[in-house]
């Protein structure tokens, strides 16, 4: 297959920040009255705020403004980010070896698009991406649904059956697959829950050669 476009997810994707969010969240939710257990954790990764806010709604019954909780996540993304959060390995030479080989590169993510540049700004990724698309900015549905990839392929000008997903998270592979892409899964252990087995691919980390044979990189 000749692919002609590469999307990424950002959060565990690109950067481990999905091991600093849980110090976060340990600290916000319980403001609420919410305690933050191992399945309230598994359930917020990959959503966003937005449809976090309705697992709450729906799983506890408490009503929470998105304002609200936007703030208080606001608050603390700046450290995440600009601080905490480092490169995960691999990204920036699959970033280059995509590039040389003439793929378009995006980024979809659940996180706000003022975040995403956070990230690029710090590590000096932001030329390498033509398009950058956020359920929570762009207020369309969020993953699992595969409205975010189906608008980023739009904008890239591409359709699904030449473009690849890479994405850790259960419900992002579950996006990717229903948009039509090829889908990468890289989960870890640390934050990645769920059944990978329907990705095309399910990689160890973005350093995995079977990535590269996978994107005809190599």
């Amino acid at each position: 297959m000749k692919f002609k476009a590469v999307i990424f997810d950002m959060d565990g994707v690109m950067i481990d920040s999905e091991i600093y969010w849980p110090e976060v969240e340990k600290n916000i939710w319980p403001k609420f009255g919410i305690e933050y257990t191992l399945e309230f954790k598994k359930a917020l990764i990959g959503i966003n705020r937005k449809d976090a806010l309705a697992y709450v709604k729906r799983t506890y019954g408490i009503e929470i403004s998105l304002e609200e909780i936007n703030s208080l996540y606001n608050e603390v993304a700046e450290i995440v980010y600009k601080e905490k959060s480092s490169l995960l390995p691999g990204v920036k030479e699959l970033i280059l070896s995509c590039g040389k080989h003439g793929l378009d590169l995006a980024i979809a993510s659940s996180s706000p698009l003022d975040w995403i540049q956070m990230v690029l700004k710090r590590f000096g990724l932001g030329n390498y991406f033509k398009v950058l698309c956020s359920t929570a900015t762009m207020n369309v549905p969020g993953k699992p649904d595969p409205a975010i990839y189906n608008i980023t392929m739009q904008k890239l000008g591409v359709t699904s059956n030449v473009t690849a997903v890479l994405e850790d998270s259960f419900v992002g592979v579950q996006s990717g697959i229903a948009s039509g892409a090829s889908v990468i899964a890289v989960p870890d252990n640390q934050w990645s829950f769920g059944d990978f087995s329907k990705a095309d691919l399910v990689a160890d980390s973005l350093e995995d050669k079977r990535i590269y044979q996978f994107l005809a990189l190599i």
